[in-house]
């Protein structure tokens, strides 16, 4: 069913294990103590929720006042990209323009391409 219906686990993260319990079982006369863990709650989604919100995942807490973990889900659109490190080249320190070209940009939407285009058109 779980395939037919194009669902699989979403990503998570801590113990996957949503319940434990503990049973007493007798092995050759000794009662022993066996803790039973179990992958009981799970959150789930089809492709077309997936492309939707691609960065979702679970987290498993741990259990407080029961024998099931608690679960969260987060739902997130973007996945987060990561940035490289900022590097500032003095030379441009050089040029008159430069100051004006980054006012722009800090007042535009997308001022990453008016600085490029800036510094692009207006070479000596």
């Amino acid at each position: 069913m779980i395939t037919q219906c194009d669902m699989k686990d979403l990503k998570h993260k801590g113990n996957i294990f949503s319940w434990s319990g503990q049973r007493i079982t007798t092995h050759t006369g000794r009662r022993i103590r066996e803790t039973i863990q179990s992958c009981l709650d799970k959150a789930m989604a089809n492709s077309s929720w997936s492309a939707l919100f691609p960065a979702s995942e679970t987290l498993f807490l741990k259990p407080i006042a029961s024998d099931h973990q608690p679960v969260i889900l987060t739902i997130e659109v973007k996945t987060s990209i990561p940035r490289g490190q900022f590097r500032f080249e003095n030379r441009l320190l050089q040029d008159s323009r430069v100051a004006e070209v980054i006012k722009e940009g800090w007042n535009m939407p997308s001022g990453a391409n008016l600085v490029d285009n800036n510094i692009t058109n207006n070479k000596d």
